[in-house]
């Protein structure tokens, strides 16, 4: 009888990763996780501390913590848990919501962050990104990009997915690579929190301008969610970020571990 290892086993042990990342995504209201749809509707849970050991402890890939309400009010509450996490979490972290300026972003990361996102701030002056991307390097900053369709294009919201940009999706794209971000997190809010799956023609349409890694959000629920949002980018998707899923138990990232080993979704 053959010795049966976990994924968790062979991916620590002998060095394997993802084709793709697992990042588990956090929206933070009050000091509080909070589970939305649609980038509405909160339902209050737990400490974020508590979801990120969770995570961790199941063999997480990275964890994205966002203060969903910090561009709204002009400031950053993370700061507290960017200390304690960078304490007992030993993977990559990033942290978004409220980050308006370089002295943002090096407070940020003194804490222990590994990268920071921009929303509102990227809108509102793309050159935030060129000013971090130079002094701390291009894998230190990714654009959160919150898509909603009108008619037939996708627009650019901002302040979580509050307010309209006017600015379409492709565009804010094309900027922020134009000025060295490192990464797109690119997040359907029609989708974000149904687990129908990704808004796969929004990620097709917006494929052929891709020259970073792309995180696909909004929408994840099922395993072969997955196969399909690589097929719809042609293998361009570098990872899939989640949230509900995770907070419902209704899938445990053993499962997705499992399953990204069994498809082959290795480097």
């Amino acid at each position: 009888m053959g010795i049966k290892v976990s994924y968790l086993e062979i991916k620590y042990f002998l060095k394997l990763s993802l084709n793709f990342r697992l990042i588990g995504r956090l929206d933070i209201k009050s000091k509080k996780v909070v589970r939305t749809y649609q980038k509405e509707g909160f339902k209050f849970l737990e400490d974020p501390l508590f979801y990120a050991q969770k995570l961790y402890n199941q063999g997480i890939d990275e964890l994205i913590f966002d203060d969903i309400v910090a561009s709204l009010y002009e400031r950053n509450s993370l700061s507290s848990e960017i200390t304690e996490l960078s304490k007992k979490i030993f993977i990559p972290f990033t942290v978004g919501g409220g980050i308006r300026n370089i002295d943002n972003a090096t407070a940020a990361f003194e804490k222990g962050a590994d990268k920071i996102f921009v929303n509102t701030a990227a809108i509102k002056n793309i050159d935030i990104i060129k000013l971090i991307s130079n002094k701390f390097g291009t894998q230190s900053i990714a654009l959160s990009a919150q898509a909603k369709k009108h008619e037939n294009k996708w627009i650019a919201y901002y302040d979580n997915g509050r307010e309209n940009s006017g600015i379409e999706i492709k565009d804010l794209i094309i900027r922020a690579q134009d000025n060295g971000v490192g990464e797109i997190i690119l997040q359907s809010i029609d989708y974000q929190g149904t687990k129908k799956g990704f808004d796969y023609n929004l990620f097709e349409d917006i494929n052929n301008i891709i020259t970073v890694p792309l995180i696909a959000s909004g929408g994840f629920g099922k395993l072969d969610h997955i196969d399909k949002i690589m097929k719809a980018t042609s293998n361009k998707v570098s990872g899939i970020a989640f949230a509900n899923i995770f907070l419902e138990d209704i899938m445990s990232i053993n499962e997705l571990n499992e399953y990204c080993l069994n498809n082959n979704f290795l480097r």
